[in-house]
């Protein structure tokens, strides 16, 4: 077994909480998992699309869908955007299952404070 490489403590989020990436901000999905220096977010792509890549993308979004919490236009590198499943078959596309994580960049103190706040508000605190 490899030992972990991150830094950064990472935590399940618990639902209600979606991210935004990607040229024009496209990529829309559920966060899966958070730290203090990045998030991984799952989303679904047409591969009939004409972007399905995020590798562009320098700024990303997260909120909680019952609106008490937003954080916008964080500075970020997406380090990895791949399919993890196929969901349909269809005369349009193929729909994949695709997961992002981005690293965050050049934080404000304040987009920072607001980080803590969100781990503390909603994850379960505990590692994955």
């Amino acid at each position: 077994m490899q030992p972990e490489r991150r830094r950064f403590t990472r935590y399940a989020i618990k639902s209600g909480c979606y991210a935004m990436t990607g040229m024009s901000l496209s990529k829309f999905g559920k966060i899966v998992d958070l730290s203090l220096n990045g998030i991984a977010f799952d989303y679904l792509v047409n591969t009939n699309d004409a972007d399905t890549s995020t590798k562009e993308s320098n700024i990303v979004k997260f909120f909680s869908m019952n609106a008490d919490f937003h954080l916008h236009e964080l500075h970020c590198k997406v380090i990895y955007d791949i399919p993890i499943s196929t969901t349909k078959h269809s005369d349009d596309g193929i729909i994949l299952k695709n997961r992002c994580g981005v690293q965050f960049l050049s934080l404000t103190d304040s987009q920072t404070e607001q980080l803590n706040q969100f781990v503390q508000t909603y994850t379960d605190e505990h590692p994955t």
